[in-house]
């Protein structure tokens, strides 16, 4: 739901569709759905509506968070590993739509990853680089 919150927010419409059949696949109830897409500040349930606004904030502007919004979270029983994961899975929805927003010419993070290792590759006789990156090409650039 976090996942589905945040590309809402950030108007990614494939990722929130996709978020958002994810969580119908795991039973999430229907008319919580709809309040998270209508509006997050509808959800009922405190703990829910703070851990997803939280979320929210995170991914887009981490630097507004303050010791409240910490402290909501401690209040609902998050300790400091579930607040990290949090933290974690907000930046990792904000890569994934950036890297599905990319114009097209831009290379993908696998291929940047790839020649980034290719560079910096020691090559020695008893392995190649199409052991760790059997599928790379780099030609393929944008896709």
């Amino acid at each position: 739901m976090v996942f589905a919150a945040i590309s809402k927010d950030r108007d990614c419409h494939y990722c929130a569709a996709a978020h958002i059949a994810c969580c119908r696949m795991l039973g999430v109830d229907p008319a919580l759905l709809n309040a998270l897409v209508q509006d997050v500040n509808s959800l009922s349930n405190t703990k829910l509506r703070d851990i997803i606004l939280f979320g929210v904030k995170c991914s887009r502007n981490p630097q507004s968070l303050s010791d409240a919004d910490y402290e909501k979270l401690h209040h609902h029983g998050l300790g400091q590993p579930e607040i990290l994961e949090l933290i974690a899975m907000s930046g990792l929805v904000c890569m994934r739509i950036l890297w599905l927003m990319r114009p097209a010419w831009m290379p993908t993070p696998y291929l940047v990853l790839f020649n980034v290792v290719k560079s910096n590759y020691r090559h020695s006789p008893s392995s190649s680089l199409n052991e760790y990156f059997p599928a790379a090409d780099p030609n393929l650039v944008g896709h």
